[in-house]
């Protein structure tokens, strides 16, 4: 293992923990946003991500639903503005973090807890798969106004 890998997961175990301990602060929410942010908008690395970036330099369709269709409004929107795939990568994470911790600090007596719950395996997963990101904050916005 590298000591890069070795210093993320410590600096994860180090958030995760910290908002363990101070369930109740918005400033270690604001932490944990932040860098739950730049995790998974800077994730740069292969697999799903190439498909993602020809989709988007190139404006080809994805999907054949309604809620992909958006997406891909979006996805074009911000291709033809000229931004980087790696910028609308990070602005995405930056507006699904902030709409699930909006949802955390509402509804949650304890919000830094939450939080630190969206550390698992799935989350880091987001970094990949843009578009269940996404579904997961629209879904989790859905819930609270339910």
């Amino acid at each position: 293992m590298e000591i890069k890998q070795i210093l993320l997961i410590g600096a994860i175990i180090f958030v995760v923990l910290l908002g363990l301990c101070f369930q109740k602060s918005k400033l270690v929410l604001f932490f944990e946003c932040v860098f739950l942010t730049a995790l998974i908008g800077g994730y740069n690395g292969d697999i799903d991500l190439i498909f993602y970036r020809e989709y988007y330099y190139n404006h080809i369709g994805m999907g054949d639903s309604f809620v992909e269709g958006i997406y891909l409004l979006i996805q074009n929107a911000f291709s033809l503005t000229g931004i980087s795939f790696e910028m609308f990568h990070l602005i995405i994470s930056a507006v699904c973090v902030a709409t699930i911790a909006f949802v955390f600090l509402k509804m949650s007596p304890n919000p830094t807890f939450c939080m630190s719950c969206m550390f698992g395996f799935a989350t880091l997963e987001y970094g990949i798969q843009i578009k269940a990101m996404s579904a997961t904050a629209i879904t989790v916005y859905a819930i609270y106004h339910l």
